[in-house]
């Protein structure tokens, strides 16, 4: 009775929850968003069964929102139309900008890099060189963060870490029909969180990156939880 409560609660939050990432506006979000919906549909497409049908309406409700969405709001649209633009000339845009700072930094520090939390503190120097035009205390993605503030002494355990965690949801799939949609919505939590082209805030510090961390435990520890339940029914 719980589950099944706990199911229709996140029905009924689900499209709340979509409608308030949509609106922001915020680029990376909503894109992030549709990516890791994406994951989760194909977790219950290979559930089979009644959830194929579930997953073709989640689909619809989805694209069919997001096609009303651009069609009645202008500011909508034009975000969407900005993100085309910072993709098509994506080295010209200041996400570019700062992505090439950051490998600049590793590639001048590879070994430890400019140290956590720096890359603001030495971006004016290079403002002032004209290699960038404007300075932010990251550079907007957590992998070349992790290259230019820790080079590859904090990169490569982190590499590790997260295949490590992608693995683990990609292994689940083989436990049957009945956990891929664990898997699914696992995996989907890792994109929202580790896509490695998103434009994002700091891995070290902001509520960003308090947000993530918290999704990613929060996922790991479910996938533990079914797993658990699989090893029981298996012993």
């Amino acid at each position: 009775m719980m589950k099944q409560n706990a199911f229709r609660i996140g029905l009924v939050v689900f499209p709340f929850a979509l409608m308030i990432v949509f609106l922001s506006g915020e680029r990376t979000a909503s894109v992030l968003s549709l990516l890791a919906i994406g994951c989760s549909l194909v977790g219950l497409f290979l559930v089979g069964g009644k959830s194929r049908l579930a997953a073709a309406g989640i689909a619809v409700f989805v694209f069919g929102g997001i096609g009303a969405l651009l069609t009645i709001s202008d500011r909508i649209l034009a975000r969407v139309m900005a993100l085309g633009d910072v993709v098509s000339d994506y080295s010209g845009s200041i996400y570019g900008e700062l992505t090439s700072l950051g490998w600049r930094l590793f590639t001048e520090n590879p070994i430890v890099g400019t140290g956590m939390g720096n890359f603001g503190l030495v971006c004016p120097e290079y403002q002032a060189r004209g290699l960038i035009s404007e300075c932010h205390p990251h550079p907007h993605n957590f992998y070349v963060e992790w290259l230019s503030d820790t080079g590859l002494l904090g990169t490569l355990p982190w590499s590790v870490f997260v295949g490590m965690i992608v693995w683990a949801g990609l292994r689940h799939f083989r436990n049957g029909h009945s956990q891929s949609l664990v898997a699914g919505l696992y995996l989907g939590t890792m994109v929202l969180s580790l896509f490695p082209l998103a434009a994002t805030q700091s891995a070290f510090s902001n509520w960003p990156a308090i947000m993530a961390w918290n999704s990613i435990a929060v996922a790991v520890a479910a996938l533990r939880l079914s797993q658990g339940k699989v090893d029981k029914s298996a012993a």
